[in-house]
């Protein structure tokens, strides 16, 4: 009988399941945090577009703006990709379900019907509800990692 050295897969769930576990990347989280940061700061202009005289040109531009952004900072994250707790990716996504909740809700309100009296202030904090969970999943990230 041949013992084997445990796979990699065996070794990485291991080191997920300490506290904070070996191996995480706080660069990582800090990308989670920036895209955070775009998705937070595009949907505020988003929700206001409207209301701006070239309202159509800013909201086309600050689609283009966020898709250019969101590939910037997922290709400056999968390269520094470590080991995540237990639990990251089921976090990761109910903040993203809970995303795309505000984004439909706040979508419909505030850009499918075109201009509406809503003030900056009250979408800025609608869209900063919206990305919330997702900034504190990857602060998490940042405080855990090393």
């Amino acid at each position: 009988m041949t013992t084997q050295r445990p796979g990699r897969f065996s070794e990485a769930a291991t080191t997920a399941q300490r506290r904070p576990p070996i191996g995480a990347s706080r660069r990582e989280g800090w990308a989670g945090l920036a895209l955070a940061g775009v998705e937070g700061v595009s949907l505020a202009v988003m929700f206001q577009a409207q209301n701006l005289a070239w309202g159509g040109i800013v909201l086309w531009a600050t689609l283009c703006l966020m898709l250019v952004g969101i590939l910037v900072v997922s290709v400056w994250a999968s390269r520094e990709r470590g080991v995540h707790r237990r639990g990251f990716t089921r976090d990761l996504l109910l903040a993203g379900g809970w995303l795309l909740l505000w984004i439909a809700a706040c979508g419909w309100f505030w850009i499918a019907h075109g201009h509406h009296s809503t003030g900056a202030f009250l979408t800025t904090a609608a869209a900063t509800v919206a990305v919330l969970p997702m900034a504190l999943v990857f602060g998490r990230l940042v405080r855990e990692g090393s």
